[in-house]
C-alpha cells in the first residue's frame, strides 16, 4: 500500500526497514521452525520502533493537539476553581472534583444539568466555557482536516505556485537559450563587411 501511495518509498530508510521485516519475517509461515521466536519477537519489536519515529507532518500534528490539549486542560481548570468558589457548597458544588466535573461536561458540550451554576460568576463562566467548547471542537476538527488532507490547501499531488513558477523560469529560460542561439546564427550567416 505505502508503494502505491508514496513514489519511491523503498528508497527511504523506513521503506528499507519496511521491507526487510517482511522478507526477514515471511520464512517463519513458510517454512515452521526455520527462525526461532526470539529472533522473530527482535523483529517485531524492530518494527514496533518504528512508531516512534516520527515524521514531519505527525510532529506539526502533535505540536497543534499539544497546544490544544493544554488550553483545554488550563481552561478546565481554571473554570472550575472559578464555579467552586463562587458557587461553593450552596450552589452545589461541594469539592474541586464537581467543579472539575461540571467544566469538563460544559466543555464538552453535553451539560447533563446535575450541577448548575446560579452566582453571576459561575453562569459566566459557563457561557465562556460552552463557547470555548465549540471553538476547540472546530479547532480539532481543522487540525485533523488539515492532516489528513481533507481541508482545501497544497497537496502531495497538485504542484505547488513555488513549483509553478520555477517551471515558468525554467521555460523561459530554455526561449531565452533558444532566441540567443538563433541570433548567433543569423550573425554567422550574415557577410562580414570589410
Amino acid at each position: 500500500m505505502r508503494l502505491r501511495l508514496v513514489p519511491g518509498y523503498l528508497r527511504t530508510r523506513l521503506g528499507q526497514v519496511d521491507l526487510a521485516i517482511v522478507i526477514l519475517s515471511a520464512p517463519r509461515f513458510l517454512i515452521p521452525g526455520l527462525f526461532n521466536t526470539r529472533f522473530l519477537a527482535l523483529l517485531r519489536l524492530v518494527r514496533l520502533t518504528r512508531l516512534l519515529v516520527v515524521s514531519g507532518r505527525q510532529r506539526v500534528l502533535a505540536g497543534q493537539l499539544n497546544r490544544v490539549v493544554i488550553f483545554v486542560v488550563l481552561l478546565v481548570v481554571a473554570c472550575a476553581v472559578i464555579v467552586q468558589r463562587s458557587d461553593g457548597p450552596a450552589g452545589g458544588f461541594d469539592n474541586f472534583g464537581d467543579g472539575l466535573w461540571w467544566a469538563v461536561v460544559t466543555l464538552t458540550t453535553v451539560g447533563y444539568g446535575d450541577l448548575v451554576p446560579t452566582s453571576a460568576v459561575g453562569r459566566l463562566t459557563g457561557a465562556v466555557l460552552m463557547i470555548s467548547g465549540i471553538a476547540v471542537l472546530g479547532v480539532l476538527a481543522g487540525v485533523l482536516a488539515s492532516f489528513f488532507r481533507l481541508a482545501p490547501g497544497p497537496s502531495a499531488a497538485a504542484p505547488s505556485a513555488q513549483d509553478d513558477l520555477a517551471a515558468q523560469v525554467a521555460r523561459l529560460s530554455a526561449q531565452v537559450e533558444e532566441l540567443n542561439r538563433r541570433l548567433a546564427a543569423q550573425d554567422e550567416e550574415r557577410p562580414q563587411r570589410p
